[in-house]
């Protein structure tokens, strides 16, 4: 028999987290023409590390929406049990995996966009790449 409180929860959620991770893609610095661009505007956003962790959450609330949807199911025995148990299994895995690109993006990215900033300024400043 299906639990359609969990059911109502599992779709509230769904939604959250698809808003979520979709109304964050607007502040999200865009790229440029070229990979000195895309990083110039990686480098000047002050707030790239929040959107990322947003991202990472309105993520992190859709999969327990699926989660959720799991066990509002209220699937009893055989292969739709099964079915149920390995993708209730992946979305964990898929926020583990989740987390690594936006702890990637979101913090390690970052760093390399500030280093080739960096990088760009010292060759404006003596005309070379040396150090």
């Amino acid at each position: 028999m299906v639990d359609r409180k969990l059911l109502r929860l599992s779709a509230t959620l769904l939604f959250i987290g698809e808003v979520l991770s979709a109304v964050l893609q607007f502040p999200h610095p865009g790229g440029g023409p070229t990979y000195k661009a895309t990083f110039a505007n990686y480098a000047a956003s002050g707030n790239w590390a929040a959107i990322h962790l947003g991202q990472f959450v309105g993520e992190a609330v859709f999969l327990a929406g699926l989660l959720v949807l799991f066990f509002a199911l209220n699937l009893s025995e055989g292969t739709p049990r099964w079915l149920g148990f390995f993708a209730a299994v992946s979305a964990g895995v898929a926020l583990a995996l989740a987390g690594v690109l936006y702890a990637v993006d979101g913090v390690a990215l970052k760093q390399a966009a500030r280093f080739a900033s960096a990088q760009a300024i010292r060759w404006l400043e003596w005309g070379t790449n040396s150090y």
